[in-house]
């Protein structure tokens, strides 16, 4: 019972974060506005670029210690 009362705060506050971030105006944008034209800056492009090859390289050193821990665990 108490944890249906919880979700439904829980539910409520998110409901309110997110009227208050589309609608509420700072200055002469919403928040959204304010959030959407920083990333479609040229330099939070350029960020999201190197994070995804950073990301990329990372899922491949993963992937070669997994299959090297595969080869070792196949020889043992």
């Amino acid at each position: 019972m108490f944890g249906l009362i919880k979700l439904a705060i829980r539910l409520t506050i998110l409901a309110l974060a997110l009227f208050a971030f589309f609608t509420v105006p700072l200055g002469e944008k919403t928040l959204y506005q304010h959030v959407s034209g920083l990333l479609s800056t040229e330099e939070a492009k350029e960020l999201g670029r190197e994070l995804k090859g950073a990301t990329q390289k990372l899922g491949d050193a993963i992937q070669e210690g997994r299959s090297a821990n595969a080869q070792v665990e196949d020889t043992n």
